[in-house]
């Protein structure tokens, strides 16, 4: 008599999981991340990340950031809900509702000190802003934990091995370029000032990578390395279409 051994998989079981995960992962969701970053680099400079635009319409704005910032953490409690039997999807749920509240909020931040000073951007009279990027620094303290349940559940898989590989090299080369902007122009302060300086870059490093880290982590325990959602009930495509929305609106500045 044969036996027959069926060989499965370690991310089997994650996918069954990650069935109830309404949000953005995989190369769709680095990239939704990604431009969330670049709107970031732009706000801090006062500008729009639309090019050849000045910023002008700020009360539209103001309101564009606002459903921004309802409809990414909405959205994302909802997904925490849906998911509320899986407490690293609960996590990383949150932590994606931090990162576009956030960004939404930095528009916000942004449009504001444009009304405050009546005028619009000029180089004698620069807003200043960045207090609305705390929560972004610190949302991965949020989602590390979760993140890495899911990346120890199915560590035994290539995907798996070959997602976390990609994203440490990431990290290094991220740290090389801050570390880079560290040294460059700078006078030592004091060995704790350095220290403090360093620790501040290492864990910028984390806050920049880690939601997009996550999408490709996500996109291996579900089997879906290009984040399309395919076969899907309308509820779980409208949750999906309203993250993007709101990842998407601050990169309207106009």
């Amino acid at each position: 008599m044969n036996n027959t051994t069926i060989s499965q998989s370690p991310l089997d079981d994650l996918q069954s999981k990650m069935h109830c995960f309404a949000l953005p992962f995989g190369a769709l969701g680095f990239v939704v991340h990604f431009l969330g970053i670049i709107a970031i680099w732009y706000f801090i400079n006062n500008e729009s990340p639309l090019p050849t635009i000045t910023i002008e319409r700020f009360q539209q704005n103001l309101w564009m950031g606002c459903m921004g910032i309802c409809g990414g953490i909405g959205v994302s409690i909802y997904n925490a809900i849906r998911c509320r039997d899986e407490w690293p999807l609960v996590l990383l749920s949150i932590w994606k509702g931090i990162v576009i509240a956030s960004v939404n909020a930095t528009s916000i931040e942004l449009n504001i000190e444009f009304i405050r000073r009546r005028r619009p951007y000029s180089r004698s009279n620069e807003p200043d802003v960045g207090a609305s990027l705390v929560p972004y620094y610190f949302a991965p303290l949020v989602g590390i934990a979760g993140l890495g349940a899911i990346a120890w559940e199915g560590w035994e898989d290539p995907r798996m091995k070959t997602a976390c590989s990609v994203a440490v090299v990431a990290y290094i080369l991220v740290m090389a370029a801050i570390g880079t902007v560290i040294i460059m122009g700078r006078d030592a302060k004091g060995f704790w000032h350095e220290v403090g300086v360093w620790i501040f870059g290492l864990w910028l490093g984390v806050a920049l990578l880690g939601v997009m880290v996550s999408d490709w982590i996500l996109a291996a325990a579900a089997g879906n390395m290009d984040g399309v959602p395919r076969g899907r009930d309308i509820v779980f495509v409208c949750t999906y279409a309203l993250y993007l929305a709101a990842a998407l609106i601050p990169l309207m500045n106009v």
